[in-house]
């Protein structure tokens, strides 16, 4: 017996956000808190690391950490001035002549949907640049992999929920930006979280040659074996 239209299940479809800017807001909000714990790692490691060329790598990797925790900020920014723009009414208005008429010599306050166009920009810039950070170059690719995996799902989770958030407010103003956002910012954020280790993975410690070498450095029994394991594999 064929299922009548009120008896067929339905996929479940996305419920709208009451309030996305202030969902947006919280989540990069968390996002640029947890970046902070990654950040410190890479800084201790490019004190510590030995190597020129692997050092540069994750120098390079700290500034575009950092550089990402700021670019968040102006969007955090940004946001706040769309919200506020929002509740004051602030939206396209002109200056006025004497009949009360408006006068386009001078300049306008800018249209919320302006200020949201940009707000898109910056967000998927900062996400473009926090993925670049850990993509694998040709030299030390090794090294291109999230060194704080609990606190990166974090980063990851937000950008996703601040993602979807935002996805709503731009599709009010243009479907089609709102689309290429969405495709250009879940894209990079799929290729950072490849990058971050899984639990099981991450239990265990990264080796990397330098810190092999301060551990073979800080005892003199693993020194001297790994002393005569050279010298029987020189033959």
């Amino acid at each position: 017996m064929p299922t009548s239209a009120t008896e067929r299940h339905e996929a479940p479809t996305h419920q709208s956000d009451p309030d996305p800017l202030r969902t947006a807001g919280q989540a990069l909000l968390t996002a640029y808190q947890q970046l902070g714990a990654e950040h410190a790692v890479l800084v201790e490691e490019t004190r510590t690391i030995t190597a020129k060329d692997r050092a540069s790598t994750v120098r390079r990797m700290h500034q575009d950490v950092q550089d990402v925790a700021r670019q968040l900020l102006h969007v955090l920014t940004q946001l706040a001035t769309v919200r506020g723009k929002q509740n004051l009414g602030l939206d396209g208005q002109f200056a006025k002549d004497a009949t009360g008429g408006d006068y386009t010599p001078l300049l306008l306050v800018s249209h919320i949907s302006e200020e949201l166009v940009t707000l898109a920009t910056l967000m998927q810039c900062a996400v473009d640049r926090l993925a670049g950070a850990y993509t694998p170059r040709r030299r030390n690719a090794s090294l291109s992999v999230v060194r704080c995996p609990e606190q990166m799902n974090q980063v990851v989770r937000a950008l996703d929920a601040a993602t979807l958030a935002l996805t709503d407010v731009l599709t009010d103003v243009d479907e089609s930006l709102a689309e290429e956002f969405t495709d250009a910012c879940t894209g990079r954020i799929a290729a950072l979280r490849a990058q971050i280790p899984s639990a099981a993975a991450s239990s265990e410690p990264i080796l990397t040659a330098d810190s092999v070498v301060r551990v073979i450095l800080s005892d003199p029994v693993v020194a001297d074996a790994a002393r005569r394991a050279l010298q029987k594999m020189a033959g």
